[in-house]
């Protein structure tokens, strides 16, 4: 359930980069075509409340979001659940 997170950090992080590359690039994080949507839900599934992205989180792409981060709320509710079915 790693992906998702890693999707939403590498794109976060790449963003500034693809846009200097192509005039033409778009963030379309609100484009329900575009992968980002899917990725954020996706990920906020997959973990607890408190770790989850918020409305504004993908909102206009000047936020890098740490792929250590992202990680964490991952293994956070994977070590939760495990605990939980002890």
């Amino acid at each position: 359930m790693h992906a998702p997170a890693a999707y939403l950090s590498s794109r976060s992080a790449t963003r500034k980069l693809c846009a200097e590359l192509d005039p033409a690039y778009e963030w379309r994080a609100s484009d329900a075509a575009d992968a980002l949507p899917a990725a954020k839900a996706a990920y906020n599934a997959a973990v607890e409340e408190r770790a989850r992205l918020g409305e504004d989180a993908l909102r206009d792409g000047a936020t890098v979001l740490s792929q250590n981060a992202l990680s964490r709320g991952v293994d956070d509710a994977a070590h939760n659940s495990l605990l939980s079915t002890t």
